[in-house]
């Protein structure tokens, strides 16, 4: 199970349990201070909660997200830089913003 691409999404998983646990930001059931930004054209979309900010890119090819900040967590490396983020395609990174 920790091998290849199992591997690699277990521990991916794992991770994103940790921060939800232990992030204040995620562990708050309540969905009252969320926002969503998207570009469906672009197929990404974009949920802020508190300081962070979840990215999806949905698309094959990267995509410019307009969120910056640091990389708590992510699928494949973004490129983090000026007014906006670089996603992969199918890919997700958690930022903090702020």
């Amino acid at each position: 199970m920790d091998s290849g691409e199992h591997g690699r999404v277990h521990r991916f998983y794992r991770e994103l349990i940790a921060l939800r646990h232990n992030d204040p930001d995620l562990a708050d059931p309540w969905l009252d201070h969320l926002a969503v930004d998207y570009d469906e054209a672009e197929r990404w979309i974009a949920v802020a909660r508190g300081t962070l900010r979840i990215v999806c890119n949905l698309g094959e090819q990267p995509a410019r997200v307009p969120v910056t900040g640091e990389v708590v967590l992510a699928w494949d490396e973004p490129e983090v830089g000026g007014d906006a983020t670089v996603v992969p395609g199918r890919s997700v990174a958690i930022l903090r913003c702020g």
